[in-house]
């Protein structure tokens, strides 16, 4: 039973030292004096177009789950209001 466990145990131990031992270049650039940065992390576009797909996304979501909430309570729908309660639970 504790075979599986004990093998991923002793694999991410041995990923861990060789993780220790392996060069990785280093991944933050040398800042100039001539960059005219503010320092926000807002002058970056993938920033801003990012925060706008998760909003967007978020949103579309909780849109979807309350249109099929009421779309599943309709008379045409047979009143599933067992199958509503279900969906919004989740």
């Amino acid at each position: 039973m504790r075979a599986p466990y004990v093998l991923l145990a002793i694999f991410t131990f041995l990923l861990a030292i060789v993780t220790r031992f392996v060069h990785l270049p280093d991944l933050i650039e040398k800042r100039t004096d001539d960059s005219s940065s503010d320092g926000s992390a807002w002058a970056f576009n993938h920033l801003r177009l990012g925060a706008f797909a998760i909003f967007t996304y978020v949103g579309a979501e909780v849109a979807i789950g309350s249109i099929m909430i009421t779309f599943l309570g309709q008379p045409s729908m047979d009143s599933l209001s067992h199958a509503a309660r279900l969906h919004s639970t989740y």
